[in-house]
């Protein structure tokens, strides 16, 4: 018995090492050499980082223009308005800068013209300290149509309430010297 191998079954050994080699380098890294399975774990890592970042900079990108969003047209009037049940507020900006910001509301209903003057006092009153406003226009829908039903302007400097109140078909314009301070931003 001699250790010696024949030429044939040399090469037949050579030959099924050779496909098994090549079957075995699938995608599971069999038959891979070590070099490659790090290499290609290190580029399946660095391809989920830049998924993860991508991802976190769209959120972050998104939640930044969300807070900008609300910022510029958030109100905490508007939303004592939604809880309370009065209506809807829209605050409304002519964004030039030579107007400030005013308040649009629109009731659910329509306030009793024997409690008009106190009603409306009392939205600007809210209106200025929740969002520091001092313009409100009140209104109600009837039949598809916008009626106002007051006017109301805030003068800071002067503690001056002005009111235009529109009851019966008839306008009436009414003063009130208070004293309020805000607690909202302007």
């Amino acid at each position: 018995m001699s250790d010696h191998i024949s030429g044939d079954a040399a090469a037949a050994v050579h030959a099924s090492s050779a496909s098994g080699s090549a079957s075995g380098s699938g995608s599971d890294g069999v038959g891979r050499s070590p070099k490659d399975r790090v290499r290609r774990n290190r580029l399946l890592l660095l391809g989920w980082i830049a998924l993860v970042l991508a991802l976190g900079g769209f959120f972050a990108h998104a939640t930044i223009r969300a807070l900008y969003v609300r910022s510029v047209t958030g109100s905490v009037f508007a939303d004592y308005v939604i809880q309370h049940h009065i209506g809807r507020a829209q605050i409304a900006d002519d964004e030039s800068g030579f107007q400030k910001a005013f308040c649009v509301l629109t009731l659910n209903r329509p306030i009793p013209p024997a409690r008009l003057e106190q009603e409306v006092a009392n939205l600007m009153y809210h209106y200025h300290d929740l969002d520091g406003g001092t313009e409100l226009l009140v209104a109600y829908r009837s039949g598809g149509k916008l009626v106002t039903q007051a006017d109301a302007v805030y003068d800071e400097s002067r503690q001056l309430l002005v009111m235009t109140l529109h009851a019966g078909g008839q306008s009436r314009s009414v003063q009130r010297h208070v004293s309020w301070t805000s607690s909202g931003a302007d």
